[in-house]
């Protein structure tokens, strides 16, 4: 998954909002987008997708919707959440030591 935040101007009210929502989700891979309303500045439009979604797609999409990206974008890495730790692990660590750190008699 990748997630990137991109600075949108113009974005005034809920309306607006929904239109860049509407046709920023249209575009192929992108699986989820939020938007940080700033009524006096720039907002954000937060773009989650299951692979690389270029710059164009979505500086067209929001454009499309009648507003500009301003050519801010911050590209956000998401971890993918490790697989559970059995309690064994979490007593003795992976270095097979105990619990205080020493090693095994």
């Amino acid at each position: 998954m990748t997630t990137t935040r991109y600075d949108v101007k113009g974005l005034t009210c809920g309306d607006c909002l929904a239109q860049v929502l509407e046709h920023v989700h249209d575009v192929a891979g992108v699986t989820q987008v939020t938007v940080d309303l700033v009524r006096d500045g720039s907002s954000w439009v937060t773009v989650t997708s299951r692979s690389y979604v270029g710059l164009g797609q979505v500086r067209d999409a929001v454009g499309e919707a009648g507003f500009a990206l301003t050519g801010t974008r911050t590209r956000i890495r998401e971890r993918t959440p490790a697989p559970p730790v059995d309690d064994h692990e979490v007593r003795h660590g992976s270095s097979g030591g105990t619990e205080a750190g020493g090693a095994r008699p």
